[in-house]
């Protein structure tokens, strides 16, 4: 966490309007006309079952390409074996029999040379292929992140189509750069200002953060996507809306956990806060009366964050006792001291319990802490 006394991990006011303002990543790279007779005429009235005509791609049609890759109606016509050098999945695609198209070698030359083009039609968006092509064919977003943080968009596209195309590099990086947020250290954890990586423009995006998750199979970044989740209040069940107009939405299941996790995390959190301001002094207290109202107030003061609810400045549950808006521990410093750390004991006692307070399993999770002695049941 940062030096500011008061944490930020809650919605930022910004809509998804204008979150969609400040990242010109979510907009789609320009495509060219439509190239007249290379397939089927696109739907000419309403009703007509045709599918649209294909575009080549402004970015990626090198006219000297091998292989043409069709995502919806956009077309890139790119190196095949640079793709094949990246991933095993285009390898085995590229090596077996595809539909095959005739293009010219050189477009222009009075002569036309023209050289048969493997057409390989995907199911992918074309706006998530331009992205890993960008990075496997231009190089332009890489070395892979030295130079800059990928947009959500950017990091779900590497994660989802790296997972697919068995992209290794890319997969690996993308991956480790979402854990360096949704982490399972509790430490690094307090340090981020922010449910969500700075750079992302809206909380939702944990929604989709949860949902790539259970796509690759990789728990250890579903209890804190989980628990960004459930601060978003009503946000929650409206979802997060996706480039192509859509919205993404938890699963049932997921939804169902975020409500009862709340209840469950609440109640610990409290018997965790009961325990912390037991009034148990320092042997060194000098002024013992000042120091047990002190705590007394402090209990009081961060049980009624708890009442707050889930999505208040004060309710994050893993914030030190000594951070907490305008909460103050009025004590001597030998008491202190001693508050503070049961208060650290408690709250990675709690971190520990997190996925179980979820219910969920992610093994390896958290280190197994011992109760603190001054235990209030």
């Amino acid at each position: 966490m940062s030096s500011s006394p008061t944490r930020l991990k809650r919605p930022r006011s910004e809509t998804e309007e204008e979150a969609v303002k400040q990242e010109p990543s979510r907009l789609p790279a320009p495509v060219a006309p439509v190239i007249p007779g290379v397939l089927a005429v696109g739907p000419d009235s309403e009703g007509d079952p045709r599918p649209p005509p294909l575009r080549r791609d402004a970015e990626f049609w090198y006219s000297d390409g091998s292989i043409i890759l069709v995502a919806k109606d956009v077309e890139f016509r790119v190196y095949g074996g640079l793709l094949a050098e990246q991933s095993s999945v285009f390898r085995a695609m590229f090596a077996e029999e595809n539909p095959v198209r005739l293009v010219p070698l050189k477009p222009g030359h009075r002569d036309q040379l023209t050289i048969p083009c493997p057409v390989i039609q995907l199911a992918d968006a074309p706006e998530d292929l331009r992205r890993i092509l960008r990075v496997i064919v231009s190089r332009k977003s890489t070395g892979y992140f030295d130079a800059r943080k990928p947009s959500f968009y950017e990091t779900s596209a590497y994660i989802r189509l790296g997972f697919k195309y068995k992209i290794k590099e890319l997969y690996k990086e993308s991956l480790q750069l979402l854990k360096s947020h949704y982490t399972s250290n509790l430490e690094r954890w307090t340090k981020h200002d922010y449910w969500r990586p700075p750079h992302w423009h809206t909380d939702r995006y944990s929604i989709s953060v949860v949902n790539l998750a259970r796509l690759i199979g990789e728990p250890t970044i579903l209890p804190t996507a989980l628990l960004a989740c459930m601060y978003m209040d009503e946000d929650l069940v409206q979802g997060v809306e996706c480039e192509d107009g859509t919205r993404e939405m938890l699963s049932p299941k997921d939804l169902g956990r975020c409500f009862r996790a709340m209840k469950e995390i609440s109640k610990a959190k409290a018997l965790s806060i009961r325990r912390t301001c037991a009034e148990v002094l320092s042997e060194a207290c000098k002024v013992q009366a000042m120091c047990i109202v002190g705590l007394r107030l402090a209990r009081l003061q961060h049980l009624d964050a708890i009442v707050s609810g889930f999505g208040s400045e004060t309710g994050d549950p893993f914030q030190s006792m000594d951070a907490v808006g305008e909460v103050k521990l009025a004590m001597c410093a030998h008491c202190k001291v001693l508050v503070l750390e049961r208060d650290r004991k408690e709250r990675q006692l709690l971190w520990s319990q997190l996925p179980q307070l979820l219910g969920i399993e992610v093994p390896g999770w958290g280190k197994p802490v011992s109760r603190p002695e001054s235990q209030v049941s």
